[in-house]
Formats: C-alpha cells, structure tokens, sequence
C-alpha cells in the first residue's frame, strides 16, 4: 500500500453496462483494509432494497468474521490479513461468487 491517502478500488461491469465499485482496499491507522463499499451499492438494483445489502453483509460476516461497522450505507470493512487464513480467504472467495452477480 502507498504512505500517501488513497485507496484502490475493484471495477466491475454491471449487467446494466455500468461500472460499480463493491470492494476497496485502503489503509486504516497502519493496517490494510477491504472495505465492502455498500455507499456505492445503496442506489443501484437490486441492492436498493436494504433486505439484499442486509443478507450481504450477514454473508460477508459469515466468511471473514465482524466488520468495522453495520452502516449498510456506508463501508464496512475487515482487515486484509484475515485473508492469509486460508479458510477465510475461500470463505471470502465463495462470497463473492455469490454476492457479484446479485450486485450485478
């Protein structure tokens, strides 16, 4: 990760032919960071209806432990290092299996 602010975002090809941006990396304090970026999400179908941003975010709890927040309009996030754990990092990649086409 650069020292300076910033952050690097995941670019996906919506089934509308639209960009939207899902996941984040950035640092918190000194620590890398994946932020689930529900901001974005919040005015794009289906994810509108905050029973889908509910069940997404339940999911991403169930692959990669507690967020840093439950604002299912803003960004929760977990650190990086959780995914050097292999079972978190295939829990995390089933997610998102799941939960990009939703997103779609």
């Amino acid at each position: 990760m650069p020292q300076t602010q910033g952050s690097i975002y995941a670019k996906f090809v919506g089934n509308d032919r639209k960009n939207f941006f899902p996941l984040h990396l950035w640092r918190s304090g000194i620590k890398p960071t994946i932020s689930f970026s529900m901001k974005y999400l919040v005015n794009r179908q289906p994810t509108t209806d905050e029973e889908v941003r509910r069940r997404l975010f339940n999911e991403l709890i169930d692959a990669v432990g507690e967020l840093s927040s439950k604002n299912l309009k803003g960004f929760p996030a977990f650190d990086v290092e959780l995914l050097a754990n292999p079972d978190k990092h295939n829990k995390f990649s089933k997610w998102l299996e799941i939960a990009l086409p939703i997103m779609r």
